[in-house]
């Protein structure tokens, strides 16, 4: 396991998106914390690193500007809105936000008096890995 220089810290609310042995990946400042994920979405390639960050029941979470997947940018896992059938009505009515499990990957980051650093987590297989080094 190897900690690579990827750049300057970014401001809050700031990105750095960076290449580490051949992986796309984003470095995301939020809330006074550094976050870092595969840049390219799970879903289609999409480059979900530059989407607008929106909280979700308290989860802050991309949004990827090709598909509108919300993914957190914690622990890499796609959220959909659940459904539930009204019996009387036949209607769909939202049930709150679920989890369908990590499908981003995320790795392992820190900032130093020289810079940021990350470290690949490349454990298991996960979605966006096929479409990570695009």
């Amino acid at each position: 396991m190897v900690w690579h220089r990827v750049g300057n810290v970014p401001p809050e609310n700031g990105r750095l998106h960076a290449e580490v042995e051949g992986r796309k990946i984003s470095v995301i400042s939020h809330r006074s914390k550094l976050y870092c994920l595969d840049s390219l979405c799970f879903h289609g390639g999409g480059p979900l690193g530059m989407g607008p960050i929106e909280d979700i029941e308290g989860i802050s979470c991309l949004n990827c500007p090709w598909h509108n997947y919300k993914v957190t940018i914690e622990k890499g896992e796609k959220l959909y809105q659940s459904t539930t059938l009204d019996p009387v009505t036949k209607k769909l009515n939202p049930a709150g936000w679920k989890s369908v499990g990590q499908r981003q990957r995320t790795h392992r980051v820190e900032a130093r008096a020289d810079g940021v650093y990350v470290m690949l987590d490349l454990k298991g297989a996960i979605e966006s890995d096929s479409l990570s080094f695009g």
